[in-house]
């Protein structure tokens, strides 16, 4: 899980494509072409590139938002603004299950949830300097 999206984010910095020496696709394009809407110019390929308008990505981008909001968050927050330029490379081993398990996996921390609740400042002087006599 974790390997396929550090697999897609060294190949998206390096400009190369993931298991490009592969014959397999590296990206769902059936799921990507199921995205464009009918009245947009635009075509994926399996290597993880694109031939069309702008615009048109950016339709397909506010689809790919709408079917899968999880992973869209992750790289809104990973590349902000720019997250339209990525979507379409994201490696199709990497599926919206693994991404719900990553950001769960990130707010339910076990270190997190182990952790003994600190007590804050007001609480510790509520408890010391009110004692009865």
């Amino acid at each position: 899980m974790l390997n396929s999206l550090v697999r897609t984010l060294a190949c998206i910095r390096s400009g190369s494509t993931p298991n490009s020496t592969d014959k397999e696709p590296v990206v769902n394009v059936k799921e990507l072409n199921d995205l464009i809407n009918e009245r947009d110019d635009i075509s994926f390929t399996a290597e993880g590139g694109f031939s069309g308008d702008l615009a048109s990505l950016e339709n397909t981008w506010a689809n790919f938002r709408k079917r899968r909001p999880v992973t869209a968050h992750m790289l809104e927050e990973l590349f902000g603004e720019r997250a339209v330029y990525y979507f379409y490379k994201v490696s199709k081993e990497f599926t919206e299950k693994q991404a719900v398990r990553m950001v769960s996996y990130v707010y339910n921390n076990p270190r997190k949830i182990l952790k003994k609740k600190e007590i804050n400042r007001l609480e510790h002087l509520a408890k010391h300097s009110f004692t009865e006599e």
